[in-house]
């Protein structure tokens, strides 16, 4: 609690420079104001730090010997990890190039998209978040040795998670498995 100095001769707080009376409505009046002010400076404060990731795409992106990146962040996804952010890679029995055209057909019917970097095997997009315009990354490699699909979606910023990885994921996989 927020306390102020009593004035003896008015019999009222003075708060930060201010009388305030000892009427009910008063005081309700500047808490919500306080309070509105507190929560403006904190969603500042969450732009501003989300803000720091969006435009930096991470360096470890890619495939390295047969292997996505692995996951670092709790809304993480994939198909190469175990544990919370597992899913089961897509199959095929398709030609690699049919499966990659389905794949860039699926990803540029979706909203915000950006497809990045694609060569015979990988790809690499960017899908932006409707709200905030918050950058995840979402990579594809096209294993031809097992005939899947394997994927990554992660956040650039770790602040929040919302589960919107794994729904995009899914999205996409049951696009995926209409086209088959």
């Amino acid at each position: 609690m927020i306390s102020g100095v009593w004035h003896k001769r008015r019999k009222e707080k003075l708060y930060l420079g201010r009388v305030l009376s000892q009427r009910k409505g008063e005081k309700k009046v500047t808490t919500g104001l306080i309070l509105m002010g507190f929560l403006g400076v904190l969603t500042l404060g969450w732009v501003v730090i989300a803000q720091k990731g969006v435009g930096r795409m991470p360096s470890y992106l890619g495939v390295k010997q047969g292997h996505l990146a692995p996951c670092t962040s709790n809304g993480c996804v994939s198909t190469q990890v175990e544990g919370k952010g597992y899913m089961k890679p897509l199959t095929y029995k398709k030609s690699e190039q049919e499966v990659k055209s389905d794949l860039l057909s699926i990803i540029y019917s979706m909203d915000r998209a950006r497809v990045v970097k694609e060569d015979d095997r990988y790809i690499h997009v960017e899908f932006m978040t409707p709200l905030l315009r918050l950058m995840d990354d979402v990579e594809f490699y096209i294993d031809s040795e097992r005939k899947e699909v394997h994927f990554r979606s992660a956040s650039r910023t770790r602040l929040l998670h919302s589960g919107a990885n794994r729904k995009r994921m899914e999205e996409i996989r049951r696009r995926y498995l209409q086209r088959q």
